[in-house]
């Protein structure tokens, strides 16, 4: 083996070992009855395990579009009716995101200088306001959104799974997805994160067809792929600022991690050109959407994330929100002639004062983010407390499903030491450790752990089921049976 290709087996390694580490910490940080949950849901991932032996290859060879239908169907009607029978009315920032569509899809104008100092709000309510203004402002609308973002996103998980592992993983992921208590709950509430993890999904989903074609593709046709998930990570961005960690999670798989075949089948000469107009178009729909989001706003965008990073560093609060921070960015805001962007500036500068001030405890205030962030998955039943009658038993229901995947991602991601470098599952954890890494320097909410949910689902399957999937060595099948 050469001196580069041990290199590289021993990058990815290392990156699945800080993966196995974040999620080993979390549980064992968590302080919502963690002994008694983990019990539970090591039971369940030993259930599901025996299952999934049991039937390895049971859809293989059953068609593709009879599966994809039924499953939904089945995840079109389970999260239905939850929302049909579990109403929420919109309330904090779920109310904002709503009266920010109903005023967008009534005006054209929209001056609201909270939107210009968070602008991520703007996306998801530009994308509601469409549904307002053809179907009316139904609370209902918005939660039935949300189920058909769902389906789509089960959909994108069974075709990606498909693709790196078998028919029959791909089943099982998507039932996983059916299933999950805490993203059923979620579509009650008007919120943006089933939307930004469809398109997510979507970029994954494109990475892996490539990944399956590179060997034949060609350059003009990379460079299409280039421009489609330039504007899929763009809509990411609009809606949560974290597209920038896929952009430098897909530069270290395609380029550091897989360094030693740049120069081999002519990879660079199709990943250059893929990479770069991936980012040229990321960039150019930047400005472009910043234009219009002043001309409906009238007001530009904040450019730095001031308040998040100085809430993040808050030891008192956990880095999660507070008051008092809150009362400093509105009095800044509240300043004459101040803008948003100049609001969020000064938050920025305030940032930096506390993280120089050497008053604070980085290891416990990191201990005590990470827990917050995927320690548990129960927040969903205290957002929706009023529709959830026995809160107890639903919290140690998300709670028990969670540290189930939990435990079947930790073991997938050891089996995946083997699983050959070309397969675009590195893509998963590089994006749940740059997520991880990135909350430890923002605000921190348990609910921002939504997008990793799908990802811990399906890196789980590398360990229920066997690898033959035609994206993991190169494009081509492996461990046909």
């Amino acid at each position: 083996m050469k001196i580069t290709e041990k290199l590289m087996t021993l990058m990815y390694r290392a990156m699945l070992a800080i993966f196995i580490l974040i999620f080993a910490l979390s549980a064992f940080l968590s302080n919502y009855e963690s002994s008694s949950v983990l019990v539970y849901g090591v039971l369940f991932a030993f259930i599901v395990t025996k299952f999934a032996k049991k039937y390895n290859t049971a859809f293989d060879n059953t068609s593709d579009v009879m599966l994809l239908t039924a499953l939904s169907v089945a995840c079109f009607v389970i999260k239905l009716l939850w929302v049909i029978f579990m109403p929420m009315e919109p309330k904090v920032d779920y109310a904002t995101f709503y009266q920010t569509a109903q005023a967008l899809s009534e005006d054209w104008i929209y001056a609201d200088r909270y939107i210009a100092l968070f602008p991520h709000l703007m996306g998801y309510s530009s994308f509601l306001s469409v549904f307002f203004k053809i179907f009316g402002d139904s609370v209902f609308l918005a939660a039935f959104l949300n189920v058909v973002l769902t389906v789509i996103s089960g959909i994108l998980i069974y075709k990606t799974m498909r693709i790196m592992i078998s028919p029959t993983a791909a089943v099982g992921a998507y039932i996983m997805w059916i299933v999950c208590p805490s993203q059923t709950i979620y579509n009650s509430l008007v919120l943006s994160d089933p939307l930004y993890t469809t398109l997510i999904l979507g970029f994954v989903y494109v990475i892996a067809v490539i990944t399956k074609k590179e060997s034949s593709v060609t350059t003009t046709a990379m460079i299409l792929y280039g421009v489609l998930s330039g504007i899929i990570l763009r809509g990411v961005n609009v809606n949560r600022p974290i597209a920038a960690i896929f952009v430098i999670a897909l530069f270290i798989w395609l380029f550091i991690l897989r360094a030693d075949e740049l120069f081999t089948k002519d990879s660079l000469k199709k990943r250059l050109p893929f990479f770069a107009v991936l980012l040229a178009v990321y960039v150019l729909t930047g400005s472009l959407w910043n234009m219009y989001f002043e001309s409906r706003i009238c007001e530009a965008p904040a450019s730095a994330p001031g308040y998040n990073i100085h809430v993040g560093f808050n030891e008192a609060s956990g880095g999660a929100w507070n008051y008092e921070d809150s009362a400093l960015l509105f009095s800044y805001s509240d300043s004459e002639n101040a803008t948003a962007d100049w609001a969020q500036k000064q938050m920025f500068e305030e940032a930096k004062k506390r993280i120089l001030s050497g008053e604070i405890d980085f290891a416990k205030l990191f201990r005590s983010k990470l827990s917050t962030f995927l320690g548990m998955d129960s927040a969903c039943v205290d957002y929706c407390a009023e529709i959830i009658e026995d809160k107890d038993i639903m919290r140690m229901v998300c709670n028990s499903f969670y540290y189930c995947i939990l435990v079947l991602a930790i073991a997938g991601a050891y089996k995946m030491f083997d699983t050959s470098r070309s397969c675009a599952v590195f893509i998963l954890p590089l994006y749940v450790i740059g997520i991880t890494c990135a909350q430890m320097l923002v605000e921190v909410a348990p609910r921002y752990h939504y997008s990793v949910i799908p990802f811990i689902i399906m890196i789980a399957q590398f360990y229920l089921f066997e690898k033959r999937g035609e994206g993991i060595l190169h494009g081509k099948d492996v461990e046909k049976k």
